[in-house]
This record gives C-alpha cells, structure tokens and sequence, in this order.
C-alpha cells in the first residue's frame, strides 16, 4: 500500500482514535466537567496519532517540501475531526433536544406538559451557571457573576455577528403562554 493510501486510511480511522482516547482518559481524568475531559482528551489524542501516522507515512521517507504539506494536511484534518467530535459530544452532554428525544423514546409518547415539567427554568440557568464558573469562563463573587474569562464570549460573539451577517435574526428565546413561538 502506498504512503498516500495510508495516510488516508489513518486519517479516515482518526476519529476512533479519538474516541478509544477520550474513553481511556474519561477513565482516568474524573477531576473536570465531562467537556473539560473531552478537550483534554482530544489534545491527548494528537500523540497517538502523530506516531502512527510517523512510523506508518513519514519516518521512511526523506522530508522535503511535499512531506511538510503532508505533515501540515495531517494535522489540519486531524483537528477538524477533533473539533467536530467535540462539538457532538458536546451536543450529547447539554443539548436538551437530545434528552427531550431520549425521554419520549422510553416513555413512548410524552404530553407537552410532562416534557416542561422537566425544565425548571430556574435549574436550567443554575446548571448553565454552575458549569461556566467551573469552566472558569465566569467568577461568582458576593453573589454576583462576573467575566472571568473570555474564549466563550468571543465564541458567542463570531456566532452573533455570523448569524447578522448571514440574514438571521438575534438568537432569543420568546414565551407566549409557556409555549415557544
């Protein structure tokens, strides 16, 4: 098998890379938020595959220019798996779609109340809270919130001016009679 087919079979497999990692140091790293150990994870990641994809791709031939790009096309791929893992485990841990799916799917069949009833809007900005304090994104002191830190908010920020840009309308959730319009 050619260099380039391997490097392509590697890169293909990546993303069970990631998740036999993230599985392995889910194991271990019990210290954080499950996103916290998810980022660590990923980063983690990036040994493993540098070493296969040396020992399978790169360590026998000579480095030149083509071999760099290759090396820099690696990585580029590698980290948009990454990101995109990330961001579906992300999905998984905190999107309430997904638990309001999964609820319906075990009861069967689930009436608009019981699903509300589910979401305290009072525990869902405490939970919300709670996990950016320990993101360290925000500092809670004499019970106030404040900025502490600002990758979030730039985040935040790119979307809102993405979503301008593109014609969208401010993300803002309205209420009329408990219902969402």
């Amino acid at each position: 098998m050619g260099r380039d087919i391997r490097m392509i079979c590697i890169l293909v497999c990546s993303p069970f890379l990631i998740a036999a990692v993230h599985a392995a140091w889910s194991r271990i790293d019990r210290s954080g938020l499950p996103q916290t150990v998810a980022a660590r994870s990923i980063i983690l990641g990036y040994l493993p595959a540098a070493i296969i994809l040396w020992e399978a791709v790169f360590a026998s031939a000579p480095f030149t220019a083509d071999s760099a790009l290759a090396a820099f096309y690696c990585f580029v791929v590698y980290s948009s798996f990454s990101y995109a893992y990330f961001h579906l485990f992300n999905m998984s841990e905190t999107a309430r779609r997904i638990r309001i799916i999964n609820e319906i799917h075990r009861a069967g069949a689930m009436r608009y109340e019981q699903l509300t009833a589910m979401y305290r809007s009072r525990d869902i900005i405490e939970l919300r809270l709670n996990r950016l304090v320990a993101m360290k994104e925000l500092r809670l002191h004499d019970g106030c919130y404040a900025m502490n830190g600002r990758l979030l908010y730039l985040a935040a920020l790119f979307i809102s001016r993405w979503r301008r840009l593109i014609g969208f309308r401010e993300m803002r959730e309205t209420r009329t009679g408990g219902r969402p319009q």
